[in-house]
């Protein structure tokens, strides 16, 4: 696994370099280029201190392999993301971007560790399920279900997790994204662009990150998914 931080300015000079119109995840980049001659600036002279970039704004060694993984990145046709890290996975490795508190972070690894880092800093996704999960994959709640659950006034004893893809296609941008909450100890969702609440299986969430991850699995006996 590799990992780099870049501050909003860096990012900005290496996408700059590649002609990048836009970045998955990179929401800063329309602002930056409001006053893109300081925000290069401001970047070339860090990326310089990183030896990213030498003198005369030429690339080193270590700049060209990471120009070369932000460019495989950009050229992907098909995302996912969970809260603030966007992925590109690919057949064996994934590349991620996530948004930190000072700038983004970039990370390679292979898609199993990215996985399993998903599981090990989110509990809803390591949460085991109940034996009824077996019986559905996910349940869309009538407006009179959803009202009992009182979600206005509900504290949530753990984070939300949002989670989602993205897929450019020759005609349009095919988006799903769904913000997973638990409350007494149920699995639930709200699909975003229906604004509708889901009652949720856990075997479906697994079974939805490792089918974006391309990992081979077994189901649990008695799972048909």
């Amino acid at each position: 696994m590799s990992i780099s931080y870049f501050s909003t300015e860096e990012l900005f000079v290496l996408t700059d370099i590649l002609e990048l119109p836009e970045l998955f995840g990179f929401t800063e980049l329309p602002y930056l280029r409001i006053n893109a001659l300081e925000s290069i600036e401001i970047g070339i002279e860090k990326l310089k201190q990183k030896k990213i970039i030498q003198d005369e704004k030429k690339l080193t060694k270590a700049g060209m392999t990471l120009l070369k993984i932000i460019a495989r990145y950009s050229e992907s046709n098909h995302y996912l993301m969970v809260n603030k890290l966007y992925i590109m996975p690919d057949e064996v490795e994934a590349i991620c971007l996530k948004k930190v508190e000072k700038g983004y972070q970039i990370k390679v690894a292979p898609n199993h560790t990215i996985v399993e880092s998903l599981y090990k800093n989110y509990s809803i996704i390591s949460r085991k399920p109940s034996e009824n999960e077996l019986q559905f994959q996910k349940q869309r709640l009538k407006r009179s279900e959803v009202r009992q659950l009182n979600l206005e006034d509900t504290v949530y004893n753990e984070e939300l997790v949002t989670i989602g893809k993205v897929t450019h296609t020759e005609t349009a941008l095919e988006k799903e994204e769904w913000i997973l909450f638990i409350l007494e100890e149920t699995l639930y969702a709200v699909h975003s662009s229906e604004g509708r609440v889901y009652l949720m299986s856990q075997y479906w969430l697994n079974k939805w990150l490792i089918d974006e991850f391309s990992i081979s699995y077994e189901l649990p006996e008695g799972v048909s998914f």
